[in-house]
């Protein structure tokens, strides 16, 4: 899967974007999202058609490098959460 490394506030407040790419800006969105997380939004995987996936507990320590990055990463969706098994940051 391919998206981005985001948080739940700035993803709420674009939640009627069609895509990720319609509202993320690359020079200001990591800088953004790592200030969230730090406040206490949670990090999430965002689809690039901007649906939000929430990341479990035990791939938080895989993601959280990557905030605010556009990556390629793969795993699976178990009980509504996403559970890593290997994510790499992509170009924008």
């Amino acid at each position: 899967m391919t998206g981005y490394i985001s948080d739940t506030k700035c993803a709420a407040e674009h939640a009627k974007s069609s895509t990720a790419s319609g509202w993320i800006h690359p020079k200001v969105f990591e800088s953004c999202a790592k200030m969230c997380v730090k406040d206490g939004s949670e990090a999430v995987f965002l689809t690039e058609d901007n649906k939000v996936v929430h990341i479990d507990a035990e791939s938080l320590d895989k993601v959280l490098p990557h905030l605010g990055h556009k990556v390629k990463l793969s795993g699976k969706i178990d009980d509504g959460r996403l559970k890593v098994d290997s994510i790499s940051t992509v170009s924008w």
